[in-house]
């Protein structure tokens, strides 16, 4: 069937072919295919060299130079699951002039990654954002000097002294520095991390925020966003950011970090422009929600998703009445009670009474049994200030055990 379509069509296709293993394999079909591929490739922008794929290049070295020789002018971002010298030496003879993403996970038998940090400099020279892991040291990566966004993972081998050149060159807006617990600890040599005047995010291990790395990272003037894994800290980290920027914070997201922490609680009260709460896969009483309900006066947004337990239906309506300025109650991936619908039924007129068609309760319940019978719970639920969305709402999770921070400025 594909091959009786017109080559307009072939390409159009192939726009939604993006597994670059499909696209290889669709090229040995004919040679009308093989000529289609081609050009196609002569226009890509995004490619994912997959383990699978690079097993295949490894065996037919003269396909990926096929590749290479088609797509390497016009790439603009690229994904490497099993980077190495060696393969990087023989891309030496092209030239990548657009590429400005790379997310490399380099081989870690190699002896030497920096000098496949070298080379991917020498490659790739005019890289934006790098995601990369590696056993580099952090050597040479101030040579990529338009680099915005640099994010190491489990880079176990990092010389944070080494990695002082580039904190202090390259103009970084996003910074991630991640090993998921102790593996590495850089004490006070990683403070020149939190004096990048033009950073604005940061996703780091708890432990490396201690001492007075927030403080300093609370100051640059263009900071707004900070995540960070926690197995220990999240009490101390969050009262000094209270203590430091309470009207600053506009948002915060808990994954599997709350656990129903009073002490947190009370750090959330002191955050009078807190506009989004989000806690994912946590725990939290049903009197602390209510409580951070009543008192936060411009939150926006409540969203407990995949949550542990949940307030009882009657409980979850008298939080939304106690905070009259909620746009956005989202119950996504949540195990409700079976009567909730019901239940909710006979609260939702007390609770929205005050409230008016043009500003209305928005409540999400995508992957909830409220989202099994769509026309049901409209019925149900039918309320002229009361919204019902069945959509997802994407939020980045990144790990478990994590802790993120928005700040606003302007509200500073």
């Amino acid at each position: 069937m594909f091959e009786k379509l017109n080559d307009d069509c072939r390409l159009k296709i192939l726009e939604y072919v993006e597994d670059l293993k499909d696209q290889l394999a669709l090229r040995r079909i004919s040679q009308s295919l093989h000529s289609i591929v081609q050009y196609h490739w002569h226009r890509l922008k995004k490619a994912t060299l997959s383990t699978d794929v690079a097993d295949y290049f490894k065996r037919y070295p003269n396909e990926m130079h096929e590749f290479l020789k088609c797509a390497s002018e016009s790439l603009q971002s690229l994904v490497l699951c099993r980077g190495s010298v060696e393969l990087l030496q023989s891309w030496t003879s092209y030239a990548f002039p657009k590429l400005i993403s790379l997310n490399c996970l380099m081989s870690f038998n190699d002896t030497d990654s920096d000098e496949a940090t070298l080379l991917m400099t020498q490659l790739f020279p005019q890289l934006i954002k790098l995601k990369l892991e590696s056993d580099t040291t952090g050597q040479h990566l101030w040579c990529w000097n338009h680099l915005q966004e640099l994010h190491l993972y489990c880079c176990e081998s990092l010389d944070p002294l080494i990695l002082q050149r580039s904190f202090s060159s390259l103009p970084l807006r996003k910074l991630t520095i991640l090993f998921y617990g102790y593996c590495a600890n850089f004490d006070d040599d990683i403070l020149p991390a939190s004096r990048i005047a033009t950073l604005e995010e940061l996703v780091i291990d708890d432990h490396h925020l201690l001492g007075e790395f927030l403080p300093n990272l609370l100051q640059l003037p263009k900071f707004r966003r900070l995540a960070f894994y926690t197995r220990d800290y999240d009490e101390y980290l969050l009262q000094t950011v209270a203590k430091l920027r309470p009207l600053g914070v506009q948002s915060l997201l808990f994954n599997d970090a709350l656990w129903s922490n009073s002490s947190v609680c009370d750090t959330i009260m002191r955050l009078p422009n807190l506009r989004r709460l989000t806690l994912q896969d946590d725990d939290i009483e049903s009197k602390q929600l209510h409580y951070l309900c009543d008192q936060l006066k411009n939150l926006d947004e409540l969203h407990l998703i995949k949550m542990r337990a949940l307030p009882t239906a009657t409980q979850i309506w008298n939080l939304v009445e106690a905070s009259t300025s909620l746009k956005i109650l989202n119950l996504s991936s949540s195990k409700l009670e079976e009567q909730f619908a019901d239940l909710s039924a006979d609260c939702i007129n007390r609770v929205l009474v005050k409230r008016s068609p043009e500003n209305p309760l928005t409540l999400h319940v995508h992957n909830t049994l409220l989202d099994r019978n769509h026309s049901k719970t409209l019925s149900i639920l039918n309320h002229p200030n009361l919204k019902i969305s069945f959509e997802p709402l994407n939020l980045n999770v990144w790990s478990s055990r994590f802790i993120e921070i928005e700040f606003n400025p302007s509200m500073d």
